[in-house]
């Protein structure tokens, strides 16, 4: 930040200081690869417990493929529009020198 700010608020904005991200970036590391797992377990499972029902009739079968399908595509949606993002702009907090910041005035 810029030597012309006073003390006091420079003491208050260090939620600005990138030293201090490091967990933000684990999170954002870590986050879709626990929900991408969690996923494909929850998937695998329902779809097995549908292959072991043999008194369900093949439309009934169906009709749950079809809606374990938009589940999942439901369960992806957030992934996509939310975490992967917030993964880029962790990621990218990575390759910006330190100095970067100071420049700015």
């Amino acid at each position: 930040m810029s030597d012309s700010w006073d003390q006091e608020i420079l003491d208050r904005v260090a939620c600005f200081a990138f030293d201090n991200m490091y967990l933000f970036r684990v999170y954002g590391m870590t986050l879709p690869t626990f929900v991408t797992v969690f996923l494909i377990v929850i998937t695998r499972h329902i779809f097995s417990m549908l292959n072991r029902f043999k008194h369900m009739s093949t439309r009934t079968k169906e009709k749950h493929r079809i809606l374990t399908r938009s589940l999942i595509i439901q369960a992806l949606l957030p992934v996509l529009i939310v975490i992967i993002p917030f993964c880029g702009m962790m990621g990218f907090t990575l390759f910006i020198p330190p100095t970067y910041y100071e420049t700015i005035s």
